[in-house]
């Protein structure tokens, strides 16, 4: 258990004294896994934030919206040069 204590001057009109504890132990071990896990929803939010920038541009046909969507959809994944995306839409 960690304790940590926090004590104010009393000068400042406040006196008393803040006291955090901590039970949780830290594996060393699982920041590796948690920080690719962290990069995983970093590339996921990524691939969300240009889907939606694509969105704002008014320039675009929905055909070429679909067609730019299916070239960042795959960026996200573990292995993006093994994967592909495909949207029907309309029979095409």
């Amino acid at each position: 258990m960690i304790s940590r204590g926090y004590g104010y001057p009393a000068n400042n009109g406040f006196s008393g004294q803040f006291v955090s504890k901590c039970d949780k132990k830290y594996d060393v071990k699982a920041i590796p896994d948690e920080r690719r896990a962290l990069s995983e929803r970093i590339k996921e939010l990524h691939c969300l934030y240009e889907i939606s920038r694509l969105f704002s541009q008014r320039s675009l046909r929905l055909k070429g919206l679909l067609k730019e969507i299916v070239k960042i959809i795959p960026n996200p994944w573990q292995f993006p040069e093994r994967t592909c995306a495909k949207i029907s839409y309309g029979g095409s």
